[in-house]
């Protein structure tokens, strides 16, 4: 088994990861043989636990009690977040309680947000089972729910005491969702290294067919990088933020998409990436040799590299030309997270590896920007 230490140099808030396939073939028996307790608490994808005969929404049963998050950003929302504080409240839970997050990003994420402020902070293990989950979300301490203004405005820095992933989980994700998870592997090592990059390139077969010994292999890695930004800026207020590669794009192609499924938090990243590259190219900050590195990667893959991708499979197609000259758009890019009074701040590559967070971009040049390049090209 292997273990990735968080290292946060507060006891109470570090933590370790444990990697293994197989870890959590009964997940519940690894959590009780770790961390002790009279009850626990488990938030779990609702869809997950139909599939795998979890017990129901509102089931108690010795020391553990249930609950099912409908997954989905379309129910990332304040209103799911507060129903299951109340259930679990109805439950009889003490400070000693565990919570147990089982399921994709959203899942954690809202369960890491309950964790957070019930009874002034449980303590949380997080069971990732999606590949974006396992790479990126699961770890860190971020959690939160969508609100009007934007992606994650509403939530909180929590960090678990304990992560466990298993990659044998991933034999049974749907095709899109794993993909999505792939884009945050390689945001990583665009933000990481030349090398990790180069790795990618030249297992690229390897990791879109879920190789299981690559695909653990580059999971433990991008849990080790990530881990090392959390221990430098855990609240998130300075190198953390670097993370974010191709976050601002993509958030605004989710919002305008409305959170209904049709565009994916991952394929989002993917095109963000790619426009992240182009912006820099065209200040002079970035080989266009790298930035289509870059791009072939990721449509080799078989991600989305430009706008006119997302959502393609949809009834009815975004029109996206329309979407990013709409007041909705301004709305979005201007309550961006890392946005201050000056503009907008991008993460930007000034080369695979280099990655810069700069600042005071006008939304309007964004958003021009964005709609320049809605077909992709040069």
């Amino acid at each position: 088994m292997l273990t990735i230490d968080v290292d946060l140099k507060r006891p109470s808030h570090s933590y370790s990861i444990l990697l293994e396939s197989g870890l959590c073939a009964d997940w519940r028996a690894q959590v009780e043989s770790r961390l002790a307790s009279s009850s626990y608490l488990a938030l779990v994808d609702a869809n997950l636990a139909e599939a795998h005969d979890i017990p129901s929404h509102g089931c108690m049963e010795e020391k553990w009690r249930y609950l099912w998050v409908q997954p989905g950003e379309e129910n990332k929302h304040l209103e799911q977040y507060a129903a299951l504080c109340e259930d679990a409240l109805h439950f009889g839970i003490t400070r000693d309680t565990v919570l147990v997050a089982v399921g994709g990003g959203v899942t954690g994420d809202i369960a890491g947000f309950v964790a957070s402020t019930l009874l002034r902070g449980l303590r949380l293990v997080q069971i990732p089972t999606t590949l974006l989950a396992q790479v990126d979300s699961s770890v860190g301490g971020k959690n939160g729910v969508n609100a009007e203004a934007g992606k994650n405005m509403v939530g909180t820095i929590h960090q678990p005491s304990l992560v466990l992933i298993d990659p044998a989980v991933l034999d049974s994700l749907p095709r899109r969702e794993y993909l999505a998870g792939v884009a945050e592997i390689v945001k990583t090592a665009v933000l990481d290294s030349a090398e990790f990059f180069s790795e990618l390139q030249k297992g690229s077969a390897k990791l879109s067919s879920g190789d299981h010994e690559f695909i653990a292999d580059a999971i433990a890695r991008c849990c080790r990088i990530k881990s090392g930004f959390v221990k430098d800026d855990e609240r998130d207020t300075g190198r953390r933020q670097l993370l974010n590669l191709g976050h601002t794009f993509g958030h605004v192609l989710e919002s305008l998409a409305g959170y209904d499924g049709s565009v994916v938090h991952g394929e989002a990243v993917a095109v963000g990436m790619v426009l992240a590259c182009r912006f820099s190219v065209a200040r002079s900050t970035m080989k266009q040799s790298e930035a289509d590195a870059v791009e072939t990667l990721l449509a080799t893959l078989g991600l989305p590299t430009c706008i006119s991708q997302l959502g393609a499979d949809r009834s009815e197609p975004i029109e996206w030309s329309a979407a990013l000259s709409s007041d909705d758009a301004v709305a979005v890019i201007a309550a961006d997270k890392k946005a201050e009074s000056s503009g907008v701040n991008l993460v930007l590559p000034h080369a695979i590896g280099d990655c810069r967070l700069e600042k005071g971009f006008p939304p309007a040049d964004i958003l021009r920007f964005m709609h320049d390049h809605i077909n992709g090209g040069w």
